[in-house]
This record gives structure tokens, sequence and C-alpha cells, in this order.
């Protein structure tokens, strides 16, 4: 049975439930509704999207599912805004307690959350930002001069004028001679 809903529907399921049935979810968020991805991304529009397959073995829930999105990160060498895709497919268990999660493999991924009032919005921010990469970064240095010069521009509000060059930023610039006056 697969369901469809409306990203504005209550996004806590039964995922008991769910598993029993072996149902499939779609649902689909608007990225600023996620509280710890709207602190990255900003007013940006976009949604993620999770899809999830839920199961029952041995009396526990289980899930199979991806999640996808496109975050608007900043890279780590021009400090420049940086859109990321972030796909991730998962397989977990859901454990209602840190002690059930104890009793696993350290092989099996689990979450701890309430099986009767699963939130899927949780879940997909959850597997979304375990995904993101952790030091996001353009391919090479000069899409991290082309974002950088890009950015002069925007804030310029057009080209520089002729033979003139973008000031070169050196943030850590004076940071030798403060660290010995201390």
């Amino acid at each position: 049975m697969s369901q469809a809903r409306p990203p504005s529907a209550d996004a806590n399921v039964d995922a008991l439930l769910l598993a029993t049935r072996g149902d499939r979810l779609q649902w689909s968020f608007a990225l600023p509704d996620l509280p710890r991805i709207a602190e990255q991304v900003g007013e940006r529009a976009g949604r993620a999207e999770l899809i999830a397959e839920f199961r029952k073995i041995d009396d526990r829930v289980m899930i199979d599912g991806s999640v996808a999105a496109t975050l608007r990160l900043r890279c780590r060498r021009c400090m420049q805004p940086l859109d990321v895709r972030v796909e991730d497919d998962f397989n977990l268990v859901v454990v209602d307690s840190d002690a059930e999660l104890e009793k696993l493999s350290e092989a099996q991924d689990a979450v701890v959350a309430n099986v009767g009032h699963l939130d899927l919005a949780w879940l997909t921010e959850e597997q979304l930002l375990l995904a993101a990469p952790l030091a996001p970064a353009h391919d090479d240095e000069a899409a991290c001069q082309r974002a950088g010069a890009t950015l002069s521009l925007q804030e310029s509000g057009g080209p520089p004028a002729a033979g003139a060059s973008s000031p070169t930023q050196r943030p850590f610039a004076g940071l030798r001679e403060m660290l010995k006056k201390s």
C-alpha cells in the first residue's frame, strides 16, 4: 500500500501499524519547515523528499527509505554559498529506548523514537544531516574564485572597472602578530 501525503499534513505516524501492514509512504517537506536544516538554508525555497517502506521483523519496526534535497551550504574554502545535492538510502530499526538500542548489533543502524508516534519530518531532517558533507567545498579553487567574483558583482552592483582586480580576502593575515602580542 502506498500513501502520498501533502506537505501540510501532520507528519506523525504510527510506525508499528504501518510496519504491520507493510505500507510505503512518500512525503515532501519544505526546507524552511525543518528547523535544523532551516538554520543552514535560511529563507531558500526547496523541498526535502522522503520515501519510506515500513516492515516488521522480530517484533521490531524496520524502515527502508531514502531522502533527497538540495541544501545551500557554505563552501569551507571561500565561505560562499554552495548548492549541494544530498541523497541517502537508509535502513533503520526503530527502538523505544536506549536500553533496547544496546541489544542491537553494532552493524544495524537504529533510531530511538516512539514507534506509535514517529515524526517523519524529524526523521527526514536527521537522515539529511547525517548524509550532508561535513566540509562542503566547490570542486576546485577556480569555482571558489568564480563564486567570490559573483558575490562581489552582486554586492557592488556591477562588474569591476577595466583593469581593476577584486581585493583578496585574507581573514588570518594579522593572526601571527596578534598571537605574538598575547
